[in-house]
């Protein structure tokens, strides 16, 4: 979707004018006479006596407030409670993107990974804040964990998501490790990344959408290291 803006540019011109022939005017002088100015004056006495009865102005104390805290950028601002939490996925769709993850990465000769529900948690519990915020992808903030997302309208099983990020090996150089001009391969990376042991994963709906998240540990995609 593209979006049109248009600038309006509005130039103000002033003008001054300045009169030359208009007279200066010089300010009165006050005249005091000495009869007033005596009459204005105290006695030491008086003078005392109206001291003592001057009371101090008291200063009002102004509250400061404080600073709101301003969300995180991108960051889902909504958290979803218990009630609106996603369901751990079932044992089919858990044996599904484990298989389409290990025949990836058996291809380029890694280690299978094994499922671990500790992981799957923290990816649930993330795929439930997405879906509270309208399932607007962003990662999560915590990076215990290496982590891709995947976005659809349709419904979705594990091996058509594992799928979408393994696409991405086409564009992946395995004897320079890089990836081809312009396009992402990281997904792809974190798949077949040999240090990861563990996958985990949790998807959630807002309608007919769903948001998929599947958490890696340990991490990979680390600068200047090799994913096998």
């Amino acid at each position: 979707m593209f979006v049109r803006c248009t600038v309006g540019l509005i130039t103000i011109l002033g003008c001054a004018s300045t009169s030359v022939d208009a007279p200066t005017i010089q300010p009165a002088q006050a005249a005091h006479s000495p009869s007033s100015v005596a009459a204005s004056e105290d006695t030491p006495e008086e003078s005392a006596t109206r001291a003592r009865k001057r009371k101090p102005r008291k200063r009002k104390r102004t509250k400061r407030r404080r600073p709101t805290t301003k969300p995180r950028e991108g960051a889902p601002t909504q958290r979803p409670d218990a009630s609106a939490m996603p369901e751990p996925l079932d044992a089919k769709t858990r044996a599904a993107l484990l298989s389409a993850h290990n025949a990836a990465r058996e291809q380029v000769g890694v280690a299978a990974l094994t499922w671990s529900d500790e992981v799957a948690e923290t990816a649930r519990r993330w795929a439930g804040a997405l879906a509270a915020n309208g399932c607007a992808l962003q990662h999560n903030p915590d990076k215990s964990y290496g982590e891709n997302l995947y976005w659809t309208t349709q419904p979705a099983g594990g091996a058509q998501v594992t799928a979408s990020w393994t696409s991405e090996a086409g564009d992946y150089d395995a004897q320079t490790h890089a990836c081809a001009s312009g396009k992402v391969c990281g997904h792809y990376t974190q798949v077949v990344w040999g240090d990861s042991r563990s996958l985990g994963c949790g998807m959630a709906s807002c309608g007919s959408t769903q948001v998929w998240v599947c958490n890696y540990d340990p991490p990979g995609n680390y600068v200047g290291q090799h994913p096998f």
